[in-house]
């Protein structure tokens, strides 16, 4: 087929060599850029979407959304769920600066999207085509995601899938110990960032020399600590961003 040219018409990509990956894709500090992928998850419906966003420092968990059928409404609603968890607010300009990177899915380069990212102020930073590599931590977020849940369970309907999600999503960012932080937590590292950035110093090497919370063994302890250092770390942070867009307005004029 493909000698004699019957192949259907693709789009035409070159090897970009290893070039293509050198550095790294992950970021120095939290809310530099958030990565953003679809995946398959199985209901007695049929096949829903559910799409993602997370961060590619601490590896949080942003935003998760399911929908039937795949479309660029679907993409835009875990974006939203981060706006507004982690900003305080949905307006024109909240997130200057953040980097969005995403793959070159009709969703995602659909109109919709990106006139979405250009109203919060998001740089669309997508990756080379035919090179996943570039959007490794989604990539590879969505393998932990499919491996304790979407695979070993069936959803009867999508909507129960999306009430799932929420949950699912809770527990990872507390209890989820991610080996590149020294086997932190995402939420933990996240909130050490902030305490840096508060005191003026942001090593990494020192940001994991010291711990601040690692989810203990005993199911007593998790249950009764981790849902409430999770809410205080979003308060916080929440308060934080508000506190410096703030005095950016302040300063402006």
């Amino acid at each position: 087929m493909r000698a004699a040219q019957l192949l259907a018409p693709t789009r035409v990509g070159h090897t970009h060599g290893p070039k293509a990956h050198y550095g790294t894709i992950t970021t120095e500090q939290p809310d530099q850029m958030w990565g953003m992928e679809a995946t398959s998850g199985l209901t007695r419906e049929g096949t829903a979407t559910v799409f993602v966003v997370v961060d590619h420092c601490a590896a949080e968990r942003i935003g998760l959304h399911a929908a039937k059928p795949e479309t660029r409404f679907g993409a835009v609603a875990p974006l939203r769920q981060g706006i507004h968890a982690l900003f305080g607010g949905y307006e024109a300009g909240i997130a200057r600066g953040l980097l969005a990177r995403h793959d070159n899915g009709s969703q995602y380069v659909s109109d919709h999207f990106q006139d979405e990212l250009k109203f919060l102020g998001i740089v669309s930073s997508p990756a080379f085509v035919r090179e996943p590599e570039g959007n490794g931590v989604a990539e590879r977020f969505i393998r932990t995601l499919k491996e304790p849940r979407l695979c070993v369970r069936t959803f009867d309907t999508v909507e129960e899938l999306r009430q799932a999600l929420p949950e699912l999503k809770g527990r990872y960012n507390r209890a989820w110990l991610c080996e590149r932080h020294g086997h932190q937590t995402p939420v933990g590292i996240s909130y050490k960032f902030e305490l840096y950035i508060k005191a003026g110093a942001r090593p990494k090497e020192t940001l994991l020399d010291r711990p601040i919370y690692t989810p203990s063994s005993f199911w007593f302890l998790k249950t009764m600590f981790a849902p409430r250092f999770a809410e205080f770390v979003l308060r916080r942070r929440t308060e934080f961003w508000q506190t410096l867009r703030g005095k950016l307005s302040a300063t402006s004029y």
